[in-house]
């Protein structure tokens, strides 16, 4: 799994933000690595990586390169790639740098959902935010053709951004069936005793502002922001080439530091 750390220039134990990435995502997808650099900037060491399984490659970490692995991906990988990142944290170079006992996990879309359950599973993360985050993981999964999926073996969905037909292999139903109660990530939400930022627009798309009040509802002591005109990216886009950051994002930027500066 390719990783990328970005630290603050200062000497000292910085508290470490995790980003996870979301469906069809990467860890430098669009806007994200400028949001990185602005949260370093102001004192936070942010490590991204890519799933093991989201489709990219070490060689090729920005391109769906081998959608084999895509395929056989499953919500259950994706938690174990998580928790993976958060026990090697120690054997980093720079772990001298980082307070690691002050985690932050940052997911984005599908990875919001995968980090409320990681949150809520591991005591070594401190808090979390989400951004436009899906509340219920298995409805992804459910709502498709069962019976074709189990027949053929696979599914397909397609990237709207790439064109490629992306396969979803009938090991990630078969996953979701086993594990429905463990990833309803607003029942892990209910579950969290850790300070939870929930940011989302009301003109994304992709995830409805529902399952954003849906975390809220399950964790009550969470802060909500929904912001008026955003999307499902914030105003992010891939390539991603100006070093101005979309309105909305750097609004949602603001409410992460605030949110990030009254955990000290």
């Amino acid at each position: 799994m390719p990783a990328s750390l970005v630290l603050p220039d200062e000497e000292q134990d910085w508290p470490l933000v995790i980003f996870v990435h979301g469906f069809k995502g990467f860890k430098d997808w669009g806007h994200f690595p400028l949001l990185s650099y602005r949260l370093a900037a102001d004192g936070y060491a942010v490590l991204r990586f890519n799933f093991s399984h989201n489709g990219t490659t070490v060689a090729h970490p920005a391109d769906f390169a081998d959608l084999a692995a895509f395929g056989r991906n499953t919500y259950s990988r994706e938690l174990n790639d998580l928790n993976d990142v958060l026990n090697a944290l120690p054997q980093l170079p720079e772990a001298s740098r980082l307070n690691l006992n002050h985690i932050i996990l940052w997911g984005h879309s599908r990875g919001g959902g995968i980090a409320t359950i990681a949150a809520a599973e591991n005591n070594s993360v401190s808090a979390l935010i989400t951004w436009a985050a899906v509340a219920d993981l298995p409805a992804r999964v459910l709502q498709s053709d069962q019976k074709r999926w189990r027949e053929d073996g696979v599914i397909y969905t397609q990237n709207a951004r790439t064109n490629q037909d992306m396969p979803l292999g009938v090991n990630l139903l078969m996953d979701t069936l086993k594990n429905e109660s463990r990833f309803d990530a607003a029942r892990a939400a209910s579950q969290l005793c850790i300070p939870h930022l929930i940011l989302h627009g009301d003109a994304d798309q992709a995830v409805n502002t529902t399952e954003a009040q849906r975390l809220q509802q399950s964790h009550p002591e969470a802060q909500l922001h929904i912001l008026s005109g955003a999307d499902h990216t914030f105003g992010g886009r891939h390539p991603f080439a100006s070093n101005s950051l979309p309105e909305h994002s750097q609004t949602a930027l603001e409410l992460m530091k605030n949110f990030l500066a009254g955990l000290s």
